[in-house]
């Protein structure tokens, strides 16, 4: 690859590892190598992204002027988070579009390692706040199908779509190429 190419993210097999000095660095599990990037054109989030809210507001209003309680029970619940779930992926999607301006990214065994150990720390942090993020749908969804409100329906299913933005980063397999990259170096300096 030349020093400074531009990509297109849906091109590549890229999972995003980190940050160094403002840039990210990314591992290309094509070739086996790491490389510093920028992103080219600025993600805009699609408008879908505040219907749901609109929805909500829409759905408390016509619930107060009418006093009709539309939704109970446990299958509203379902459709909700599986229609987060479809909403997450479409609001990701445009985000494979983006145009990176890359460069190849080498460290010294020592630096690398020192990177390395600093990232294990922030995917354990980024986990946490996974797991914290599912906290408040949980928490939502038992509020309402012990109260029926609808309002806690709304919170529960709008809540979801937070932890579900953070899976589509690949948490799970930026926490697999840290961790092999790091026995990887970890055996370099270990032999030299």
């Amino acid at each position: 690859m030349d020093k400074n190419q531009i990509i297109k993210l849906k091109d590549v097999e890229f999972v995003g590892i980190g940050n160094f000095e403002g840039e990210t660095v990314f591992f290309d599990k094509k070739t086996d190598k790491l490389f510093l990037g920028h992103s080219k054109t600025k993600f805009k989030v699609p408008p879908v992204a505040f219907l749901t809210g609109a929805t909500l507001i829409l759905y408390v209003l016509v619930r107060e002027v009418t006093k009709v309680q539309v939704f109970s029970g446990f299958w509203p619940l379902i459709f909700g988070f599986f229609l987060m779930i479809i909403i997450s992926k479409l609001l990701y999607r445009p985000a494979l579009n983006e145009e990176l301006v890359i460069s190849p990214f080498v460290l010294s065994n020592v630096d690398m390692i020192t990177f390395l150990k600093n990232e294990k720390k922030n995917i354990v942090k980024s986990h946490l706040i996974i797991l914290l993020a599912f906290l408040f749908p949980v928490l939502f969804s038992i509020i309402y199908l012990w109260l029926s409100s609808a309002i806690f329906l709304f919170l529960a299913i709008l809540f979801f779509m937070f932890p579900l933005l953070l899976l589509n980063t690949k948490p799970i397999q930026r926490f697999k190429v840290v961790h092999m990259l790091d026995k990887k170096y970890s055996t370099k300096e270990k032999d030299s």
